[in-house]
């Protein structure tokens, strides 16, 4: 069975996914802002969503964005938002991901 993906213990990356995927919840949940027109809210998630996808990676970027955000939907009671939310915050935490290592890969 494998151990390690690129140099780094699985283990230990899952770990770091879920607790950053739950800071994601817990910082769209604790700080909402409503917007009337949309129904929706504007949060600090997307802050932790950056900085997990340029510290982690895009797949962790990823999985932290969709799924923190979608937690944190259900919790708040926009179940009917979470779905749309797993896919397109789960994009967003993916390419920043992958911009960051393109954009660390050119300076080397």
């Amino acid at each position: 069975m494998r151990t390690e993906y690129r140099g780094q213990n699985i283990t230990l990356i899952v770990a770091q996914a879920g607790i950053m995927a739950a800071l994601v919840a817990v910082a769209t949940f604790l700080v909402q802002i409503p917007i009337p027109a949309t129904k929706g809210y504007l949060n600090f998630g997307d802050i932790v969503i950056f900085v997990s996808a340029l510290t982690f990676g895009p797949i962790v970027g990823g999985f932290v964005g969709g799924v923190g955000s979608a937690i944190s939907d259900v919790v708040s009671g926009y179940l009917y938002f979470s779905p749309f939310t797993l896919v397109i915050k789960g994009l967003e935490g993916l390419i920043a991901g992958l911009i960051a290592n393109r954009l660390s890969a050119r300076e080397t």
